[in-house]
């Protein structure tokens, strides 16, 4: 029931096992790491987890496997996840912010007190706390430090997500702009709160000229495969929210490493800028800037927020 939540572009069906393991074989030789997201993984059944970690476990090289989750259906039936979730590849990032955004059906607002309880109950089984992920927002970027002050007090860390104006959430939020997202990356680090926050240490890698990740590399279309319940695949998963972006099916006979590089750059005098690679970075964030249009406040902006970015970060 959260607000922002923008993957309405779910078909009426649930994703196959089949499916996902062909893709994985496809990929099988250079498989590092796998991402479980949604909607929240923990609406399919465990034995779909199971016989993923089964094949897996059959592969020459571990792979690492990423839970994104509210863990509310662990929270309710702890035994019913306990083997998946205890699996020595699987770790756990869950999710939680300040504000009314994040709201679970039939009880309202997801609370504080009931994420901490969470956050401990986790705690005692597995032995660790999961770090967080918070969308942020025009209604809640004010308040956004509060987030990373609360996972110094866990003693773990957060990741202050820009809102992506995509998908469904264009009907429900209003846009919100990457570089106000990076003015508050600035605060977090004048507050000292920089090593509890997980977006901040990609900025000092990337503007020291150091590869990184999402969502600061122009090369992920050749490092990420997503695939939806209906058997889409997209080279992003924030792609998934935007049709046009479907590159093929699972049954198709295409080429399936020839995947477009769409939209490689807001606008054509960015290519001669010093900040390239930096504003132009995510597709997402380059679609969604065209889409507003919002492509010449956008650059104005990144201008005047990049110098007190390197002052911090450089």
């Amino acid at each position: 029931n959260c607000t922002f939540f923008f993957f309405r572009n779910l078909k009426n069906s649930t994703l196959s096992i089949d499916h996902t393991i062909k893709l994985l074989k496809r990929y099988e030789k250079d498989l590092n790491k796998l991402i479980i997201n949604g909607g929240d993984p923990l609406m399919m059944p465990p034995d779909y987890y199971e016989k993923l970690l089964e094949y897996l476990g059959t592969l020459n090289h571990e792979v690492f496997v990423s839970f994104t989750t509210n863990l509310l259906d662990w929270y309710l039936n702890p035994k019913k996840w306990h083997k998946i979730l205890s699996n020595h590849n699987v770790r756990v990032i869950t999710s939680f912010q300040y504000g009314n955004q994040r709201r679970i059906r039939g009880e309202g607002t997801y609370t504080e007190d009931k994420f901490i309880n969470i956050e401990n109950k986790f705690y005692e089984e597995f032995g660790y706390r999961p770090n967080f992920i918070s969308v942020i927002d025009l209604y809640n970027f004010r308040i956004a430090h509060k987030n990373v002050e609360l996972a110094k007090e866990l003693g773990v860390k957060c990741k202050l997500n820009k809102l992506l104006h995509i998908g469904a959430a264009r009907k429900t939020t209003q846009y919100f702009p990457r570089y106000k997202i990076l003015k508050l990356y600035c605060q977090i680090y004048d507050m000292g709160l920089s090593e509890y926050e997980m977006n901040t240490p990609l900025l000092k890698a990337h503007l020291n000229g150091r590869e990184t990740h999402c969502p600061l590399n122009r090369n992920c279309y050749k490092e990420i495969r997503t695939i939806n319940n209906d058997g889409t695949i997209y080279q992003c998963e924030n792609l998934v929210s935007e049709e046009e972006f479907n590159k093929y099916r699972i049954n198709s006979k295409s080429s399936f490493d020839k995947f477009a590089k769409d939209n490689l750059f807001i606008m054509p005098k960015c290519i001669g800028c010093k900040n390239f690679k930096f504003c132009n970075a995510c597709r997402m964030v380059i679609h969604e800037a065209c889409v507003k249009n919002d492509k010449e406040n956008y650059c104005k902006q990144m201008r005047r927020v990049m110098p007190e970015l390197k002052k911090r970060f450089s």
